[in-house]
């Protein structure tokens, strides 16, 4: 099991990291989206908007998948 140390430890930060941005951005995005509605944009994307966050949400569980695989080595 000490083999696989600096493996399990570069698994476990990039799982995390992926999971923080990912809800980091998310928060962004959905705060500026929120923000532009609030001050009249006509813009329509709806559609994007569903695609987006199921990006974010894909992403956010492949750093659960990462971050819980790298203990199985």
């Amino acid at each position: 099991m000490k083999n696989f140390r600096l493996s399990k430890s570069l698994g476990v930060f990039w799982g995390t990291m992926m999971i923080v941005i990912s809800i980091g951005y998310g928060f962004v995005y959905l705060l500026g989206t929120s923000l532009g509605k609030a001050l009249g944009s006509t813009l329509d994307t709806a559609a994007e908007h569903k695609f987006t966050l199921f990006i974010l949400a894909i992403i956010c569980i492949l750093g659960v998948m990462i971050g819980a695989g790298s203990f199985k080595l």
